[in-house]
């Protein structure tokens, strides 16, 4: 497995790997979010 100059990542130079620590905490802060703004949504729905 030789290169010749390029790097093993497939991706752009400037794109850093993540953890798969900080993919779960991205994961889990999107996945609250949306449930917060679901929530809001149901409540500003049912007061009408």
């Amino acid at each position: 497995m030789f290169f010749y100059g390029r790097s093993a990542n497939p991706f752009k130079k400037g794109v850093m790997l993540m953890s798969m620590y900080e993919v779960l905490m991205v994961l889990g802060s999107f996945g609250t979010l949306l449930i917060a703004l679901l929530a809001l949504v149901i409540t500003l729905i049912k007061n009408k």
